[in-house]
């Protein structure tokens, strides 16, 4: 991943909010379509990467399923601003409540601790591009 300083900077760079690894590289390029700025993919460009390989000798393997299901929440909590996926999200909440799935409600307790951040971050962060509008950039419509 390159980033043009100037813009990394204009963006707060990388977030504290994240547990241990995974959504700090998604968030960074969310926010910068957010800006109405492009993120470009190099097909003929070649990089290695273990993936893993570090925080496995850290952590067990749903341990880390946790921290990145937890990491998703925040995602979206932090990012999401379109009242029909907020709505829907929050159904999904809901549902997984509902329906017992343990893993979620954890991962949704422990994303609870950083609500503060999240207002904080959400009122201080001024976007000029839809989420739909994002989505958009993706559609296979012709």
């Amino acid at each position: 991943m390159f980033v043009d300083q100037a813009k990394f900077s204009s963006l707060n760079r990388f977030s504290d909010i994240w547990f241990t690894a995974y959504f700090e590289d998604v968030d960074l390029g969310y926010r910068a379509w957010k800006m109405g700025w492009e993120n470009r993919y190099l097909p003929t460009c070649v990089c290695f990467h273990y993936h893993q390989s570090t925080i496995k000798q850290l952590f067990t393997q749903k341990e880390i399923n946790q921290l990145s299901l937890v990491n998703h929440y925040l995602f979206t909590w932090r990012n999401l601003t379109d009242k029909s996926y907020i709505a829907s999200h929050l159904f999904g909440i809901l549902f997984r409540f509902v329906f017992f799935q343990f893993n979620h409600i954890k991962a949704i307790i422990k994303a609870l601790t950083r609500l503060p951040q999240i207002w904080r971050f959400r009122r201080e962060f001024k976007s000029k591009r839809s989420d739909k509008a994002i989505l958009n950039l993706f559609s296979t419509k012709s």
